[in-house]
Protein backbone atom coordinates (compact mmCIF):
# COMPACT_ATOMS: atom_id res chain seq x y z
CA UNK A 1 0.00 0.00 0.00
CA UNK A 2 2.77 2.53 0.55
CA UNK A 3 4.39 1.93 -3.01
CA UNK A 4 5.87 5.52 -2.87
CA UNK A 5 6.60 5.61 0.70
CA UNK A 6 10.42 7.37 1.39
CA UNK A 7 11.20 8.29 -2.22
CA UNK A 8 13.38 11.17 -1.49
CA UNK A 9 13.56 11.87 -5.10
CA UNK A 10 10.39 12.05 -5.87
CA UNK A 11 9.13 16.05 -6.36
CA UNK A 12 6.16 15.55 -8.43
CA UNK A 13 3.55 13.30 -9.53
CA UNK A 14 -0.16 13.18 -11.87
CA UNK A 15 -1.96 10.55 -10.09
CA UNK A 16 -4.02 9.51 -13.03
CA UNK A 17 -7.45 9.60 -13.91
CA UNK A 18 -9.47 6.12 -12.48
CA UNK A 19 -7.46 6.09 -9.76
CA UNK A 20 -10.49 6.10 -6.94
CA UNK A 21 -8.69 5.46 -3.85
CA UNK A 22 -5.06 6.82 -1.95
CA UNK A 23 -3.77 3.96 0.07
CA UNK A 24 -2.28 4.25 3.26
CA UNK A 25 0.88 5.83 3.42
CA UNK A 26 1.55 5.96 -0.64
CA UNK A 27 3.91 8.99 -0.24
CA UNK A 28 4.55 9.16 3.25
CA UNK A 29 8.18 10.91 3.87
CA UNK A 30 8.65 11.81 -0.01
CA UNK A 31 10.07 14.57 1.84
CA UNK A 32 10.75 16.55 -1.55
CA UNK A 33 7.23 16.29 -3.33
CA UNK A 34 5.94 19.32 -4.09
CA UNK A 35 3.51 19.08 -7.00
CA UNK A 36 0.60 16.73 -6.97
CA UNK A 37 -2.22 16.58 -9.23
CA UNK A 38 -4.97 14.18 -8.22
CA UNK A 39 -8.23 12.48 -10.27
CA UNK A 40 -11.78 14.32 -10.43
CA UNK A 41 -13.43 11.52 -9.20
CA UNK A 42 -10.91 10.57 -6.15
CA UNK A 43 -13.24 9.13 -3.42
CA UNK A 44 -10.92 8.71 -0.54
CA UNK A 45 -7.35 9.15 0.45
CA UNK A 46 -6.26 6.96 3.72
CA UNK A 47 -4.23 7.17 6.45
CA UNK A 48 -1.02 9.02 6.77
CA UNK A 49 -1.38 9.35 2.15
CA UNK A 50 0.74 12.80 2.00
CA UNK A 51 2.61 12.21 5.48
CA UNK A 52 5.58 14.57 5.32
CA UNK A 53 5.69 16.18 2.22
CA UNK A 54 6.71 19.31 0.80
CA UNK A 55 3.08 20.27 -1.26
CA UNK A 56 2.40 23.94 -0.85
CA UNK A 57 -1.36 23.42 -2.46
CA UNK A 58 -3.48 20.49 -3.76
CA UNK A 59 -7.10 20.66 -5.11
CA UNK A 60 -9.20 18.28 -3.58
CA UNK A 61 -11.53 16.15 -5.58
CA UNK A 62 -14.85 17.28 -4.99
CA UNK A 63 -16.22 13.27 -4.67
CA UNK A 64 -14.06 13.07 -1.29
CA UNK A 65 -16.01 12.49 1.82
CA UNK A 66 -13.32 11.64 4.61
CA UNK A 67 -9.79 12.88 5.47
CA UNK A 68 -7.91 9.50 7.12
CA UNK A 69 -5.92 9.88 10.05
CA UNK A 70 -2.80 12.01 9.51
CA UNK A 71 -3.73 12.72 5.74
CA UNK A 72 -1.36 15.80 5.33
CA UNK A 73 0.25 15.72 9.26
CA UNK A 74 3.88 17.34 9.09
CA UNK A 75 3.51 19.21 5.89
CA UNK A 76 5.15 21.89 6.86
CA UNK A 77 4.52 24.02 3.14
CA UNK A 78 0.86 23.09 3.05
CA UNK A 79 -1.51 26.48 2.91
CA UNK A 80 -4.69 25.19 2.25
CA UNK A 81 -7.91 27.69 2.90
CA UNK A 82 -10.74 25.66 1.90
CA UNK A 83 -11.93 21.58 1.58
CA UNK A 84 -14.42 20.66 -0.73
CA UNK A 85 -18.16 20.56 0.67
CA UNK A 86 -18.40 16.92 -0.06
CA UNK A 87 -16.02 16.44 2.94
CA UNK A 88 -17.85 15.38 5.76
CA UNK A 89 -15.39 14.22 8.29
CA UNK A 90 -12.20 14.78 9.23
CA UNK A 91 -9.88 12.31 11.27
CA UNK A 92 -7.32 12.96 14.18
CA UNK A 93 -4.14 14.77 13.39
CA UNK A 94 -4.94 15.61 9.70
CA UNK A 95 -3.27 18.56 9.38
CA UNK A 96 -1.02 18.34 12.93
CA UNK A 97 1.89 20.42 11.98
CA UNK A 98 0.99 22.44 8.82
CA UNK A 99 1.03 25.95 8.65
CA UNK A 100 -2.13 26.62 7.48
CA UNK A 101 -3.73 30.51 8.81
CA UNK A 102 -7.27 30.06 7.75
CA UNK A 103 -9.88 27.53 6.80
CA UNK A 104 -13.08 26.56 5.40
CA UNK A 105 -15.33 23.35 6.22
CA UNK A 106 -17.87 23.88 4.90
CA UNK A 107 -18.88 20.72 4.17
CA UNK A 108 -17.64 18.69 7.63
CA UNK A 109 -20.29 17.37 10.23
CA UNK A 110 -18.09 15.47 12.17
CA UNK A 111 -14.45 16.53 13.77
CA UNK A 112 -12.56 13.53 15.29
CA UNK A 113 -9.83 13.93 18.05
CA UNK A 114 -9.27 10.66 19.25
CA UNK A 115 -10.17 12.25 23.02
CA UNK A 116 -6.28 12.59 23.38
CA UNK A 117 -5.15 16.77 22.48
CA UNK A 118 -1.73 14.79 20.73
CA UNK A 119 -4.37 13.38 17.78
CA UNK A 120 -6.47 16.76 17.51
CA UNK A 121 -6.53 17.18 13.61
CA UNK A 122 -4.60 21.16 14.60
CA UNK A 123 -2.52 19.86 16.62
CA UNK A 124 0.74 21.82 16.24
CA UNK A 125 -1.00 24.15 13.85
CA UNK A 126 0.29 27.56 15.35
CA UNK A 127 -0.38 29.68 12.60
CA UNK A 128 -4.21 28.95 12.49
CA UNK A 129 -6.03 31.68 13.40
CA UNK A 130 -9.67 31.50 11.56
CA UNK A 131 -11.26 28.38 11.24
CA UNK A 132 -15.24 27.87 10.02
CA UNK A 133 -16.96 24.16 10.79
CA UNK A 134 -20.43 23.27 8.78
CA UNK A 135 -22.03 26.20 6.53
CA UNK A 136 -26.58 26.87 6.19
CA UNK A 137 -27.48 23.77 5.00
CA UNK A 138 -24.30 21.42 6.61
CA UNK A 139 -24.59 21.46 10.24
CA UNK A 140 -22.12 20.07 12.48
CA UNK A 141 -22.79 16.91 14.63
CA UNK A 142 -20.07 16.66 16.41
CA UNK A 143 -16.69 17.83 17.55
CA UNK A 144 -15.15 15.26 20.05
CA UNK A 145 -13.67 16.47 23.17
CA UNK A 146 -9.99 17.59 21.96
CA UNK A 147 -11.19 18.21 18.56
CA UNK A 148 -9.31 21.43 18.08
CA UNK A 149 -6.68 21.37 20.49
CA UNK A 150 -3.23 22.40 19.99
CA UNK A 151 -4.16 25.11 17.61
CA UNK A 152 -3.12 27.66 20.22
CA UNK A 153 -3.18 30.82 18.37
CA UNK A 154 -6.87 30.35 17.00
CA UNK A 155 -8.24 33.65 17.06
CA UNK A 156 -11.97 32.97 15.96
CA UNK A 157 -14.13 29.38 15.16
CA UNK A 158 -17.40 29.94 13.68
CA UNK A 159 -19.31 26.64 13.85
CA UNK A 160 -22.59 26.15 12.37
CA UNK A 161 -25.55 24.07 14.05
CA UNK A 162 -28.75 22.80 13.62
CA UNK A 163 -30.04 25.61 15.94
CA UNK A 164 -27.80 27.68 16.69
CA UNK A 165 -26.46 26.45 20.13
CA UNK A 166 -23.45 25.09 21.43
CA UNK A 167 -22.47 21.59 21.03
CA UNK A 168 -21.58 18.97 23.76
CA UNK A 169 -17.57 18.84 24.19
CA UNK A 170 -16.97 22.75 24.16
CA UNK A 171 -14.48 24.33 24.15
CA UNK A 172 -12.85 21.04 22.21
CA UNK A 173 -9.35 21.39 23.98
CA UNK A 174 -9.15 24.66 22.55
CA UNK A 175 -6.73 26.35 25.69
CA UNK A 176 -6.61 29.97 24.61
CA UNK A 177 -9.41 31.88 26.57
CA UNK A 178 -9.04 34.50 23.92
CA UNK A 179 -10.44 32.48 21.21
CA UNK A 180 -13.79 33.38 20.38
CA UNK A 181 -16.37 30.73 19.14
CA UNK A 182 -18.67 31.32 17.23
CA UNK A 183 -22.42 29.48 16.91
CA UNK A 184 -24.63 30.55 13.78
CA UNK A 185 -27.45 28.24 12.94
CA UNK A 186 -27.15 26.03 9.87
Amino acid sequence: TSAFEGCSSLTSISVPDGVYYLPSAVFRDCSKLANVTLPKNLLAINNYAFYNTAISTIELSDKLEVLRHSTFAKCKNLVITELPVSIKTIESSVFAGCPIVTLNMAGVNTVEGSYAPQYSPFNGCSKLTTLTIGSVGNPVLEIEPYGLAGANNLATVTIYTADGQQLANHPFGITNSNTKIIYLSA
